[in-house]
């Protein structure tokens, strides 16, 4: 139940049948590097919550003892529910990691997934790591995307691919993971999609200084091996800048003959723009 509580949320979907799913962050209240939890809410068609999931339409994970925000789903086509984030199975141990779940269509934890349905990839015990988006390949691997870095420093975009059963896939990049620096001072993704072809588009922000404020859109694609892909932009990668402002992008969208679109954010206006492939 969520009642009484904070709450936040950051993404949703539509499932075929109409029930429309939203993740974010349930602030329970209580030890302060310990008091929130991924959210997950299932609503009808007409807005009711959808009471065949979970029983009450809600569900609440916690991935251990830290802090666990939700901030991208995708559906698979048989159902079941990938929700992305930041969790750790134990802050003192690893830092934040990238974590993900996959739900049952019932609401439930999938027990093939990872054996309990939750699963985490450090990029490295002193960094924090965030997902902020999950993409699916046509083979259903689970290509996660975010953020890594050490905190107040210049943080990179980060990509990490699962098998469809929770593992790691260690043909892409180092390990299943890749880190990418955008510029000098840094960004971070907060989009996934991918290509007919396996190629991995994401995008997000990349910071102008070193105060992390003024920032402008950016673009990065990866080969199917999780290279970047030097045939992009300028060595896989295509910086937009609007503006003086904290420019970023915030969902991307493939047209059937390939273009990009994506949207986001200038300064404090909305933003669109379509980049050809």
């Amino acid at each position: 139940m969520f009642a009484q509580c904070g709450c936040r949320a950051y993404d949703l979907a539509v499932q075929r049948d109409g029930t429309i799913v939203a993740v974010g962050v349930l602030s329970r209240g209580g030890d302060a590097q310990d008091n929130e939890l991924f959210a997950v809410a299932r609503y009808l068609p007409d807005g009711r919550l959808d009471r065949t999931f979970s029983r009450d339409g809600l569900v609440s994970l916690d991935f251990g003892f830290g802090d666990d925000e939700a901030y991208g789903l995708a559906l698979q086509a048989d159902g079941k529910i990938l929700v992305a984030g930041r969790g750790t199975r134990n802050v003192y141990r690893t830092e934040e990691d990238f974590a993900v779940t996959r739900l049952r269509r019932d609401g439930r934890l999938d027990p093939t997934f990872s054996g309990d349905g939750r699963a985490t990839v450090d990029f490295g015990k002193t960094l924090s790591d965030g997902a902020f988006a999950v993409a699916l390949q046509r083979d259903g691997r689970i290509v996660l995307t975010g953020a890594s870095g050490k905190r107040d420093t210049a943080p990179r975009i980060a990509v990490a691919r699962l098998l469809r059963m929770g593992r790691v896939d260690r043909t892409f990049g180092a390990g299943a993971r890749r880190l990418t620096r955008p510029g000098p001072n840094g960004g971070y993704a907060r989009a996934a999609a991918v290509q007919a072809d396996g190629r991995i588009i994401v995008g997000g922000r990349v910071f102008d200084d070193a105060r992390f404020d003024a920032s402008a859109w950016v673009l990065a694609r990866y080969s199917r091996s999780g290279a970047l892909d030097r045939s992009f932009g300028r060595g896989g990668l295509v910086v937009g800048d609007f503006g003086t402002g904290a420019d970023w992008i915030g969902g991307l969208s493939l047209q059937s003959d390939g273009r990009i679109v994506a949207a986001g954010s200038i300064d404090a206006s909305q933003g669109l723009a379509r980049y050809r492939p």
